[in-house]
């Protein structure tokens, strides 16, 4: 399993094999990095409007996406 966060934006990535979860801990909407060439879907979203793309994912505040590879 691989950790990664930032404490000053807020956002919180953890990966497990080809499962990624993605928080924002933030109040404000933010984009948040995947990886470079990371090309999954989303699995599972806690917002009807989240949306991931080419390394990275689209978060509305305080929400979190399963994405897989």
């Amino acid at each position: 399993m691989r950790v990664r966060f930032d404490e000053t934006d807020r956002w919180l990535v953890m990966e497990r094999g080809a499962v990624v979860v993605a928080c924002n801990l933030a109040e404000r909407d933010q984009r948040v990095a995947l990886g470079d060439g990371w090309a999954g879907e989303l699995l599972l979203g806690s917002e009807p409007h989240i949306e991931g793309g080419a390394g990275a994912v689209e978060l509305p505040g305080e929400s979190v996406a399963v994405l897989g590879a």
